[in-house]
């Protein structure tokens, strides 16, 4: 993302309050429906599911600037999926539509991970 990409990005997120998470936190539960979409702005999130056998698998490592879940936000199926601090994390969470609405207009956002 450009320098100028990442500046919007940061200022259409002002406008919400930022949340600061210790590792081994959980930002979102599966089977929750989040609260918003987060944008993580300063550390790593483990976005993990549990097997039908117990286990943990890790699905992906969401690292600055990513926004999460996107899945849920963008066709609204359920949030199967943890989302765990790996270390400290800081991020901002704003409501689904409002997200959606600013990625819509600025394609090159589409291309963040999520």
């Amino acid at each position: 993302m450009t320098p100028n990409k990442i500046k919007e990005l940061e200022v259409f997120y002002k406008q919400f309050s930022m949340r600061n998470y210790k590792k081994g936190e959980m930002l979102i539960r599966a089977d929750d429906d989040p609260l918003g979409i987060f944008c993580l702005k300063k550390g790593y999130v483990r976005q993990y599911t549990i097997s039908k056998t117990g286990f943990e698998l890790t699905l992906h490592i969401v690292r600055p600037i990513s926004y999460f879940p996107m899945v849920w936000a963008v066709n609204g199926t359920p949030n199967v999926y943890f989302f765990e601090a790996l270390t400290e994390v800081e991020v901002g969470r704003a409501p689904r539509e409002q997200v959606v609405d600013f990625i819509k207009n600025k394609p090159i956002y589409d291309k963040c991970q999520g």
